[in-house]
């Protein structure tokens, strides 16, 4: 993972898609980059996005990579 501040490839508003699981993906739009929660122990980094999946769900990519999230 890249450390927070770093170069990502995507930005606020862009449209990808995200690995869910299972060989599924879900479209979705950037909300945030290098998210946390507030409840995350101290020390862990922070998450290169926040994604407002089409159907409502907020969920994160945990890393930068093409297997995990791709361009729409």
């Amino acid at each position: 993972m890249m450390p927070q501040g770093g170069a990502l490839r995507f930005s606020p508003g862009d449209k990808v898609q995200c690995n869910t699981g299972g060989g599924t993906w879900k479209n979705g739009t950037i909300q945030q980059l290098w998210y946390s929660e507030p409840h995350w122990p101290n020390g862990q980094p922070a998450v290169p996005y926040q994604v407002k999946l089409d159907d409502g769900m907020l969920i994160f990519a945990p890393r930068d990579l093409e297997q995990i999230i791709r361009r729409a």
